[in-house]
Parts: structure tokens; sequence; C-alpha cells
């Protein structure tokens, strides 16, 4: 199978995934939001945020590391494998054992400390969660097949033991079952193809792989400053509500990211494989950044002219007064597209410490205007603090990546702007007639891509190449 076919086999997989794990999100996340209040379900989302950061403790960069591994040479898989389920094995405890301890210090009440501490024990499933193999080797449907399971058990878990606010409780639980499922399903997978993974407790090969993996690791932490902490700081300098509202916004666009995920995961083990074949490379990026920006313009101009119908669909309309919040973060996941898109392979070409230094100065200045924005400005002024962060990254992620390949992304743009300006235009005329927010998001959709094939966005070529993989 030559290279594009598979890219397009893969982008299919994971893309049939993400849409029956999109349609389940939105199922959780409507469903959670009205059964719990905006107090209840600002409470789950500082809880899921104060926890990121113990997950990626525990994945600090490994995953990266991992994939790059195998997608370099598939004959060192049971070594990688076995190293990195015994470090992350080993950093759980230890992260666990923190989180305990941090309880002390924390000024917030003893159901809420309970919720993070179930929550904290997904920390034990992320060894043998094995996505980042199966990336590396490029076998995208395990992957597919891994995620749909864990949200179709928290799907089911949900509507049977969340039924009002008293079961907040059953959600960190049902998030927690869902995932030990899951980790069960993708270890047996791995293990029928590859045998069981053995640990070991190599600390000087430990040594290694933490000091290669750190750079990517302290990025993805610096990362999830900019992503996170807006959650945390609200939750500590306003009421829950006020969270909940903003949590409507933030898990709206979080569902966004996973289109961007599938993108990533096809694309990245390539820019390994082929990071010293420059003609071969323009080629991958050349798609990798189309297939981006085809998604990320149409989100922002989209969101834009239908924030209050959206968050109203699905969470009711206590919600729509996070429209605002929800624009800025719309045009955000915009910016954090081209980020992806000029970033990540920089991962993959070794310049993780150039990368590092990037998204720190995001992190710094998310800080600094969480801090200015919050206090004043509430939910709007977290949403614009992540606004500045992810533009900060994106000039320092543009000047990196025009040392390697001169990027194109302003001109593979313009298409993708003309057709999202066309389907603003239709979505300004039909939104009248069109009452139903379903309906009127498939028609858009349907004619953001008309114009888009019209406009030669997408080439004769490339649809022949996604219909002949089918």
């Amino acid at each position: 199978m030559n290279l594009s076919r598979k890219l397009v086999n893969n982008f299919l997989s994971l893309s049939g995934a993400r849409v029956v794990l999109n349609v389940i999100n939105f199922l959780v996340i409507a469903y959670l939001a009205r059964v719990l209040g905006e107090e209840g379900f600002g409470i789950i989302g500082f809880a899921v945020a104060f926890i990121s950061y113990f997950e990626l403790l525990v994945n600090p960069g490994l995953n990266l590391y991992g994939t790059n591994e195998i997608a370099r040479c598939e004959k060192n898989l049971s070594g990688v494998v076995s190293d990195i389920i015994s470090i992350k094995f080993f950093l759980a405890i230890i992260c666990y054992t923190v989180l305990l301890i941090v309880f002390i210090f924390i000024d917030k009440p003893l159901n809420i400390k309970l919720l993070i501490a179930i929550y904290g024990l997904g920390l034990f499933a992320m060894p043998t969660t094995l996505y980042w193999l199966f990336q590396g080797t490029q076998d995208m449907h395990w992957i597919s097949i891994g995620q749909s399971f864990n949200r179709l058990f928290y799907l089911v878990f949900i509507f049977l033991f969340v039924k009002g606010q008293e079961d907040i409780f059953m959600v960190s639980v049902s998030h927690i079952g869902a995932a030990y499922l899951a980790m069960g399903i993708i270890g047996g997978i791995f293990v029928k193809k590859y045998g069981f993974p053995k640990l070991n407790l190599n600390f000087s090969r430990w040594r290694e792989i933490l000091l290669e993996s750190f750079p990517m690791g302290f990025s993805s932490i610096m990362i999830a400053v900019y992503l996170n902490l807006d959650l945390v700081i609200l939750g500590f300098l306003k009421p829950f509500n006020e969270v909940g509202l903003y949590n409507s916004a933030v898990k709206v666009m979080m569902i966004v990211n996973l289109f961007f995920g599938v993108v990533l995961q096809v694309f990245y083990p390539n820019f390994s494989k082929f990071g010293d074949n420059l003609e071969k490379l323009k080629n991958i990026v050349h798609y990798y950044h189309k297939s981006m920006i085809l998604l990320a313009l149409p989100v922002g101009f989209g969101s834009t002219l239908l924030a209050e119908p959206i968050l109203s669909f699905l969470f009711g309309e206590a919600y729509v007064s996070a429209s605002v919040a929800f624009i800025i973060l719309a045009w955000t996941k915009v910016i954090v597209a081209l980020n992806i898109s000029l970033g990540n392979p920089l991962l993959a070409w070794g310049k993780q410490v150039k990368y590092m230094k990037i998204v720190t100065v995001g992190a710094v200045t998310n800080l600094i205007a969480n801090l200015i924005l919050i206090p004043r400005w509430g939910i709007e002024g977290a949403a614009f603090a992540t606004f500045l962060a992810e533009f900060a990254v994106f000039v320092g992620v543009f000047n990196e990546f025009q040392k390697k390949i001169p990027s194109t992304i302003l001109k593979l743009s313009i298409k993708p702007l003309i057709a999202s300006l066309m389907m603003s235009l239709a979505i300004i005329f039909l939104k009248p007639y069109l009452t139903h927010i379903l309906f009127l998001i498939l028609t858009i959709v349907i004619v953001y891509f008309t114009f888009l094939i019209a406009l030669k966005g997408i080439t004769k070529q490339e649809l022949q190449l996604i219909f002949r993989s089918n």
C-alpha cells in the first residue's frame, strides 16, 4: 500500500471512530450539564482539570517517545513497551501519593477532594493504555476500537447511575470504570498480537528514557497550563456556577480537538520515519497542513454565528451566557490547529528543547493573563487568556518550523477561507428557516464542502483517493 493510500485509510478509520466519539461526548456532556446544573458541572470541570496535571506527570513525554521509537524501528517494540509500562507504573504510585498529600493544603470541601481522589485512580490505568504503541505501528483501527469502547462504557454508566446532583460521585466512578474496561480491551489486543509485556526495574535505562522524553513531557505540562489552568483558577476565584458555564464552552471545543487529534495521529509517525527525506517530507507536510486548515477555519466562522443556539441546544438556556467565551475559544481553536500543524513535527525532528521553550512562553503568558483577566472579566477573561497564550506559541512554532521547511499555510488557507465565508452567508440566510440546530449544521457542512470542491480546495485526485480507500 502506498503512503498516500495508507494515510487516507488511517484518517478514515480514526475519523469514523471520532464521529462515534463525538456523538457519545455530545450526549454525555449535554446530559451532565442538565442533570448536575451549572454548579455541579463546574465542580466536575474543576476536578478533571486539577487531575490532568498529575496525568501529565505519569506521562512525561513517554507516549511521544514510544511512538517515535517504534515508528523508526518496529523491531524495538517489546523493549520499548516494557520500559514505558514499568516507568509509568512507578510514576503513577508516586503521583497518587503526592495527590493525597496535596489535599491537606488545598482549601476545598471534603466532597470535592474525594471526587478528585476517585478521578486520580485513573492514573493506574495509564501504563497499559497502549494507544501510543498502535500509533507508532500505524494500526489506527485498534485505537479507534479502544477509544470507542471507552466512551460507550462511560455513556452507559452515566445514564444508568447519574440522575441528579446528588450522584456527582458516580460521574467520576463511571469515568474510571470505563477507562479500566477500555484498558482491558486494548491490553488484550496487545497480548494477542505480541504476548504479555514484561515489567523491569532497569533504573539506568529508565533514566536514559526520561532524560530523552523530558523536553516533550515538560512541553506537555506547559501546554496543559494554558489548556486547563483557566478552569483551575476559576475554581479558586469564582463560584462553581461560573466554572460550569465556562466548562460548557470548553467541553464543546474539546470535541473539536478530537478531529485535530485524528490528523495528528495519522501523520505524526511519518515525520519521524521520513525526517531525512526532504522531498517526501514536504509532501507529507503539505497534506498535514491542508487537513488541519480545512477543519479549523469553518469551526471559527460557524461557532461565531451559532454560539447561542449550540449552547442552548446542548446544555439549556442557562448556558447561553457563555456565548462570548465560546466564540473566543472557537477562534483559539483555529490557532490551536495551526500550532499542532507547526509544532508537533518539531518533536519528531529532534527539536524538543526548542519546542519546550516556546510552549513555556505560552504557559507563562497564560498564567499572567489569567491572573489579570479572570478577577475582572471572569469566563471571558479566561477564554481570552487562552487565546493570548496560543497566539504566543504560534509566533514561536511558525518561526522554528520555517527553518526546516518553508510553511505554505497562508497559501493553503485561501480556498478554505473563501468556502468558510460562503458558509457564513449560508448560515445568515438559512438560520431563520432551519430552526433546528442539527439540520442547520448538517446543511452548512454540505455548503462548505461543496464550495471547497468547486474551488478545488479538495482536488479530484484527493477525492478519488478517499473513495477508493473505502
